[in-house]
């Protein structure tokens, strides 16, 4: 991300953020990775695939390191109704963490609450 030049922030959302969260394995924890300088896209093709190989470039850096990679589960990035999904599970918490791209109206209902 910061090789691109992006300017970015991960904004947390949703029931683990506004303090809903159930203490139970079935909550997890959203985020929205919010890239305020992206180019404009010609085609919704081109942004897509602009999404994927942002997503896959985080799975790269978690693969990295042996030691950290080995305490997620990770799914292939989906596509969608909203755009893109990066999933993956954190083992030791049994957290699942989902991650979006420029998904902002969530965020903001998330403190209207």
């Amino acid at each position: 991300m910061q090789k691109k030049g992006f300017q970015y922030e991960l904004v947390i959302y949703g029931s683990s953020a506004n303090g809903l969260a159930l203490r139970s394995n079935n909550s997890d924890l959203d985020l929205s990775l919010v890239i305020y300088n992206l180019p404009e896209f010609d085609s919704i093709k081109k942004r897509s695939d602009e999404y994927d190989k942002i997503l896959n470039d985080i799975l790269l850096e978690i693969d990295k390191n042996r030691a950290f990679s080995e305490k997620f589960n990770k799914s292939p990035v989906l596509t969608v109704a909203f755009g893109k999904q990066l999933s993956v599970k954190y083992i030791p918490f049994e957290v699942s963490i989902e991650v979006f791209i420029n998904k902002l109206v969530d965020p903001y209902n998330t403190w209207l609450l």
